[in-house]
């Protein structure tokens, strides 16, 4: 990914400054989990905050995500491939929590969503920074591309697949919380 730039973000006004917010949750262990808040305006993806940290139980990520979550009225899209950990968010009233439509060609899409927008990221989420910056396809023997990413330190931004998969293709965000 090439479109994205560093940016000082403010999250004093966020209920003011984006049309939609949303989060996204990539669940791990000895990979990090990547809860990621993410605003969209005019087509634009704002990266504005991460809880990122590896070896966290379930119940010490809820613990975090209760300090960290702004308004748990706003959608968290999490790791559908992890229903039991959803279903512990739900029953400790995080009621937002789905899990993601996972499909057969869903990184790809989620990929080609975020390669089409101009993305932004918070100075201060500085392991989105890092995976983005060490993003890479996968390489056939003959040197080629592929249009396939290489899954290596992509908690971050499959957080961030998750949280925009309801925008792919809308116009209206169908699924976020219209803010204005």
């Amino acid at each position: 990914l090439s479109n994205w730039e560093v940016k000082d973000l403010s999250l004093s006004n966020i209920w003011r400054d984006y049309n939609y917010l949303t989060y996204g949750l990539d669940f791990g262990y000895n990979h990090p989990s990547a809860l990621i808040l993410v605003g969209i305006k005019d087509s634009d993806v704002y990266i504005l905050d991460e809880l990122y940290e590896r070896k966290l139980t379930n119940m010490e990520l809820i613990q975090k995500a209760e300090d960290f979550i702004v308004d748990r009225n706003i959608s968290i899209i999490a790791d559908s491939a992890e229903p039991d950990r959803i279903k512990e968010f739900r029953n400790y009233n995080f009621l937002s929590i789905r899990g993601a439509e996972k499909g057969k060609n869903s990184v790809k899409m989620g990929i080609d969503y975020l390669r089409g927008r101009k993305i932004y990221i918070n100075t201060k989420c500085v392991n989105t920074i890092k995976e983005i910056q060490n993003w890479q396809y996968k390489v056939d023997k003959n040197g080629t591309v592929l249009e396939e990413p290489v899954p290596f330190q992509d908690d971050a931004i499959a957080a961030i697949r998750y949280a925009t998969e309801q925008f792919w293709g809308s116009k209206n965000g169908v699924g976020f919380i219209k803010l204005k």
